[in-house]
């Protein structure tokens, strides 16, 4: 699917589920380079929605290790930070962990309104631990070849390397462990380069 038609899709997918007395959240899981954070992006730009990252809730390198499957992302911290404020519908304030530098970074903020859409994206958001109850569940596929050429694009050959060796051997276990296409809402995978 090309990206137009997707965000149409996704569109029209959405706006019948709006309510104008609470939050809609869209939540976004997929594959390694599937284009989950730059869909969000672009759907968040279409629906003047708020975007929130697992990314910035990844945890530390010295806390990594024995946590990989289970999630990769700090589920305390993103449960307490982002679940429990959108579910009792109040403004959200986190801090954002730095891959790059190993450190936390400024805080953002995000107010909330009724009838407001928050699109949360990044692998490992259906993992059942979070008993999170997202109001539409969209999966972003991907085949193995333009899998590997975006991740060699972005990354590098050099930098690649773990993403093959490891963190993709890793995703497809949580996917096929939780069955996580079976409980998603809508499956996307995009046949362009999306940028």
């Amino acid at each position: 699917m090309r990206l137009e038609e997707a965000l149409s899709y996704m569109e029209n997918c959405i706006k019948p589920l709006l309510k104008h007395d609470s939050i809609f959240v869209l939540a976004i899981d997929g594959r390694c380079a599937a284009g989950k954070t730059t869909f969000a992006k672009h759907l968040a730009k279409r629906l003047s929605a708020a975007v929130i990252a697992t990314d910035d809730f990844f945890l530390p390198q010295s806390q990594r290790e024995n946590k990989l499957l289970d999630c990769p992302f700090d589920k305390e911290r993103f449960m307490k930070e982002v679940l429990i404020p959108l579910k009792e519908q109040t403004n959200l304030c986190y801090h954002r962990f730095d891959c790059h530098t190993q450190s936390f970074v400024e805080a953002r903020h995000i107010e909330l309104h009724n009838g407001g859409i928050v699109i949360i994206e990044g692998a490992y958001i259906f993992h059942p631990s979070l008993h999170a109850d997202w109001d539409f569940r969209l999966f972003m596929d991907i085949d193995k070849q333009t899998q590997k050429e975006r991740i060699l694009l972005r990354n590098g050959q050099n930098n690649a390397l773990p993403f093959f060796e490891k963190w993709i051997p890793l995703e497809e276990e949580y996917i096929k462990r939780y069955d996580i296409m079976k409980h998603c809402d809508s499956c996307l995978c995009l046949h362009e380069e999306i940028v």
